[in-house]
């Protein structure tokens, strides 16, 4: 009697853990994930600290095959991309995830989160093998080329934005991947992105450079929707997809318009661009024939000879100035600060020139080529900057983010915000606390700015002070108002 107690007690506590493992997965299966909506957050089923943001076609059911873009923002900003690529995602019926852990930094959790998003995509959702597609912006670009190098046939394509391949990539390494690079006409990263469509075509790797009127960030809503679109016309001429006529004209035809409005501008040089891309996207579907005589015709012109030239040599100077930002770095390392002479060193990266330039409206090659150095500048001098602050060589390292904070009209807000905050941590290291107040002054008012970041050891001597107190108040309530309205 008591065995037989025994056996059903067993069998009845075994039943409850089947049942209550088959609640769990019911709980993480895809029937509760709602079509068509972006769904904030999605716990991974393989790793419980890592989580994605999640957009399913409408309509979806497993009893299909989809294609799925996978996103890797550089500061794991993971809903963000999942709402750039929701239109194009609607209409061409792909699953986008978009990683809330991978970011700029360490490789190991980088290549955790990759993990995590890779093993759902494939184990959790009814996806197209053969259709699946990275994009990345920034240091999440640089994942994307690494995630094609390591998978190699099973990335179909990858949208790279606002730069280029990790360091580690080799070129025969994703010779069966189509990249589509996305340029900012005021992105530090332009020549990079240009540059690996110079390395790749020559050796026959499949890429399509994407050029649009703006600065370091991912593509706008529409121009992710034509990549996407690009995407699928390669399906159609890889035979992965039905062959569409009629889309392909849409497409070609709206490229074509794309290209027209660019040397209608007086760009001819973005026109060729575009034109000579649709080469990439097209091939082996439309005859090129007219597209082939165009590119001929803008390139035989006297004002795309002029506009060449000009691109060449502002690239010459983008360059030159660049390696300087070292040379000036290494001539503040090494001398004495009474030998060092703010003016000089501001001559010696051609800021006041590059200043100028950079408010030349109607010269767009000249204008841009300025600004983005001045952004690439900015980069490079907060970089140089922090070394001296690590070295405790306050004086040396104030005159490198001085140089920075030159630069700041035309950089991003996050960029500002850095520079500020270093100038401010370095003059609080001096003792120049009035100085040190006025850098933070500038910061009150920007809502991502973590007030944790006031606890910083350099600021110990001023915060007793009212000043101070009110300036974390300020601070606080509208970093409290940001997060507010991210929710």
């Amino acid at each position: 009697m008591l065995k037989n107690t025994l056996k059903r007690f067993v069998f009845i506590v075994f039943m409850f853990f089947i049942f209550m493992s088959s609640l769990c997965m019911a709980a993480d299966s895809t029937d509760t994930l709602t079509p068509d909506t972006i769904i904030d957050k999605v716990v991974s089923l393989s790793d419980a600290k890592q989580s994605y943001a999640l957009y399913l076609p409408p309509g979806y059911s497993k009893n299909k095959k989809y294609p799925i873009l996978l996103a890797f923002d550089a500061g794991a900003r993971g809903k963000l991309p999942v709402e750039l690529f929701e239109e194009a995602a609607r209409k061409y019926g792909y699953i986008v995830m978009g990683s809330h852990n991978s970011k700029n930094g360490p490789w190991q959790p980088i290549m955790e989160a990759i993990k995590a998003l890779w093993d759902d995509a494939h184990n959790r959702f009814s996806i197209d093998m053969d259709r699946v597609y990275l994009a990345g912006f920034s240091g999440g670009a640089r994942v994307c080329s690494s995630i094609a190098a390591t998978k190699q046939k099973s990335v179909k394509g990858v949208i790279l934005g606002g730069a280029a391949f990790s360091e580690t990539v080799k070129d025969d390494q994703v010779e069966h991947t189509f990249f589509i690079g996305t340029i900012g006409s005021d992105d530090f990263n332009y020549r990079e992105i240009q540059a690996l469509e110079k390395r790749l075509k020559p050796k026959k790797n499949s890429v399509a450079l994407m050029y649009y009127d703006g600065y370091h960030s991912w593509p706008s809503k529409e121009d992710c929707t034509r990549a996407i679109e690009w995407f699928e016309v390669r399906a159609m001429a890889e035979k992965l997809k039905a062959n569409d006529k009629q889309f392909i004209e849409y497409v070609f035809n709206k490229e074509k318009k794309i290209a027209e409005k660019y040397k209608f501008e007086g760009n001819s040089l973005w026109s060729v661009y575009t034109y000579e891309q649709m080469f990439e996207i097209f091939k082996d579907l439309m005859p090129m024939y007219e597209i082939m005589a165009t590119v001929r015709e803008i390139k035989d012109s006297s004002e795309y000879h002029k506009l060449f030239s000009k691109d060449e040599k502002m690239l010459e100077r983008e360059n030159r100035i660049i390696k300087m930002t070292g040379g000036i770095y290494g001539a503040i390392l090494h001398n004495p600060v009474n030998k060092l002479s703010y003016t000089k060193l501001v001559g010696g990266i051609e800021m006041n020139v590059l200043k100028k330039d950079a408010t030349k409206e109607d010269d767009f090659i000249v204008s841009r080529s300025a600004i983005r150095t001045l952004v690439r500048l900015q980069q490079d001098l907060d970089w140089c900057g922090q070394q001296l602050l690590d070295k405790k060589e306050y004086e040396k390292a104030s005159l490198i983010f001085r140089l920075s904070s030159e630069t700041l009209e035309y950089a991003s807000p996050w960029a500002k915000l850095q520079t500020h905050y270093s100038l401010a941590c370095t003059y609080a290291a001096m003792d120049d606390q009035e100085k040190s107040f006025e850098e933070l002054e500038s910061l009150k008012d920007i809502g991502f700015f973590n007030p944790v970041n006031l606890q910083n050891e350099f600021f110990n001597k001023m915060r007793d002070s009212e000043q101070f107190k009110t300036l974390e108040q300020k601070i606080t309530e509208t970093y409290k108002a940001y997060k507010a309205g991210q929710q």
